[in-house]
């Protein structure tokens, strides 16, 4: 009641769209300080959130994520986190399990099955975090997927796992409702996720009719980035030459004219 209440005043404030933030897609994507949207039992709760955001006069959109490596066997009940590759994570301090072929196939359904619930709560928009060190984009970046098959090494390997589950939502989203991807530009890691690679991912996403794209960066820590207002807009301005999608910028943005 209390998350429901504070979207509510925020729509009710004037915005034209609110996003909810991420909401996990099963038990290892995230822990009960998240939204929950892995098991049909939520779909009561977020239908009331997304009522209460329309009640107040905005459009509703959540984010689907899994956190992969950053997430923590103390707050997952001792099971340990999974990602693309068992490389240590320097924030939880902890090594993730290599997903295997049945993993793969799971969280892609998942994430489907997570995309059915939400549309059947209401929302009028969903993203796929895609970015910031998450699941997804463990399997983008060098620096976190080691994978020797179908899924890592060239650019189009480690692109072929993001894109089976925006297909795997595009086939069960609403095609007049909004569904876009969250994506991190670059690492800011030596070695990491480039700038050219974020730019062929969407391609890549506006081939299989991505509606829009989000542009962030980082999320591999620690890193070093330069830190000020608009800091990031260069980045998605740069892939918005490269697509005809609408882009969305994000990074202190706190007045019109940045």
């Amino acid at each position: 009641d209390q998350l429901i209440n504070f979207y509510r005043e925020r729509a009710i404030g004037g915005a034209g769209m609110i996003s909810v933030g991420y909401a996990t897609v099963d038990e290892l994507a995230g822990n009960v300080g998240n939204i929950g949207a892995h098991d049909d039992t939520f779909i009561p709760g977020l239908r009331a959130l997304a009522d209460a955001i329309r009640t107040g006069g905005a459009g509703s959109a959540v984010q689907l994520n899994h956190a992969g490596r950053y997430n923590s066997s103390f707050l997952l009940g001792g099971k340990k986190p999974m990602a693309p590759s068992a490389v240590p994570c320097r924030m939880t301090r902890e090594t993730p399990r290599e997903m295997g072929p049945e993993d793969i196939v799971d969280v892609i359904d998942r994430f489907a099955d997570a995309a059915g619930r939400v549309k059947a709560a209401g929302f009028d928009m969903v993203e796929i975090l895609a970015g910031t060190g998450y699941l997804i984009s463990e399997f983008l970046s060098p620096l976190t997927n080691k994978r020797q098959d179908r899924y890592g090494g060239s650019r189009e390997n480690r692109m072929r796992y993001p894109l089976e589950v925006f297909e795997a939502m595009r086939a069960v989203w609403p095609a007049d409702k909004p569904l876009g991807v969250r994506v991190s530009a670059i690492d800011w890691v030596d070695g990491g996720l480039e700038l050219e690679d974020t730019i062929a991912f969407a391609k890549a996403l506006e081939a299989r009719d991505c509606d829009f794209i989000h542009v962030s960066s980082g999320g591999l820590v620690p890193a070093e980035f330069p830190i000020g207002p608009g800091y990031q807009v260069d980045l998605a301005a740069a892939v918005k030459k490269e697509t005809t999608m609408p882009v969305m910028a994000v990074g202190m943005i706190d007045n019109a004219r940045q």
